[in-house]
């Protein structure tokens, strides 16, 4: 038999070589996905926070009450902290990550806590 000669198998081994760095990227990506996707719900947790505190009776419980209802944070890792200064309302609230955000092996990393704040008007109680 004669000896095959050419480029067959080259594109076999191009992809292999280059399939490992399109999996970190997607991996990268994903990730970047799911953090914003967090710091977003995060957002949404301050304004929240502040609105219950600005029309209830104790802005403190309020706020902390308002948190546990929203969907897609852990409640366990949510902490709030209310301000009032004359007659306006600042809940602060802080997000502790996992560590992780993407679930598979080779896990991208984003450690830290998510810190946002959202201010509002008291209103009067009546």
């Amino acid at each position: 038999m004669a000896r095959r000669t050419g480029d067959s198998g080259q594109a076999t081994v191009e992809l292999a070589l280059l399939l490992p760095v399109l999996l970190v990227i997607v991996m990268a990506l994903s990730s970047l996905v799911l953090s914003g996707r967090e710091r977003l719900r995060v957002v949404r947790a301050a304004g929240v926070a502040a609105r219950a505190a600005a029309v209830g009776d104790d802005p403190h419980a309020d706020a902390a009450e308002a948190l546990g209802a929203l969907p897609g944070l852990e409640p366990g890792r949510l902490s709030v902290e209310v301000t009032i200064e004359e007659d306006l309302v600042t809940a602060t609230v802080t997000y502790r990550r996992s560590g992780s955000v993407v679930r598979l092996p080779g896990r991208v990393f984003v450690p830290g806590a998510i810190v946002e704040s959202a201010t509002s008007v008291r209103e009067a109680v009546p």
